[in-house]
């Protein structure tokens, strides 16, 4: 209900403390969930980390980080001009939705594509597991990678620095190409 709240708010006018009372319930939301995620994962039998979840868990702390730089730019007033809403929007679009796109892509890409290509003969003669069908060093490697490149972003954007942008860029440029590949070689199958 806070991303409702917050853009009907904002939608008619944003007037008065609507946008904050909205905006605080989407982080008051995404707390909630934030920590269902760690309770569910601190109760689970499977000690091993699932590849998605380091893509997971940054998504929901950029998101987390997003929405409280939201919450505290509505509660002083910043203008629409400051570069904070830069930095918020930046952690919600790279950090937050495309760092979990690329973690889920990892789960139900796979899943989907052991699904149509093994199924049909497990049983009969073996097959690989999922973990099998990308590399997980290079997954991770590209997750470290893309997260160093959206944290740095979010400073380059807050600071306007240009050499700080860049860095950021090849970064995110070596996240994207480690994730190309894994899905190259899912697909591959």
């Amino acid at each position: 209900g806070g991303a409702w709240a917050l853009a009907a708010s904002l939608f008619f006018g944003g007037r008065g403390g609507a946008p904050t009372l909205g905006a605080g319930a989407l982080l008051l939301g995404l707390v909630v969930f934030a920590t269902h995620l760690g309770r569910l994962y601190r109760r689970r039998r499977r000690r091993a980390l699932d590849v998605h979840m380091p893509f997971a868990l940054a998504a929901v702390v950029f998101g987390l980080i997003a929405v409280g730089l939201l919450v505290a730019g509505l509660l002083v007033g910043r203008p629409p001009a400051d570069r904070l809403w830069v930095v918020a929007g930046w952690l919600v679009v790279a950090g937050w939705v495309e760092t979990a796109i690329q973690g889920f892509l990892y789960k139900i890409g796979t899943f989907l594509t052991w699904l149509h290509r093994y199924a049909p003969v497990a049983g009969r003669r073996p097959v690989p597991r999922l973990e099998d069908l990308y590399s997980r060093p290079l997954a991770l490697l590209g997750w470290a990678s893309w997260s160093a490149g959206v944290g740095l972003g979010g400073v380059a954007a807050g600071l306007g620095e240009r050499t700080v942008m860049l860095a950021a860029a090849v970064l995110l440029g070596a996240g994207g190409l480690a994730f190309a590949i894994n899905a190259a070689r899912v697909g591959s199958h």
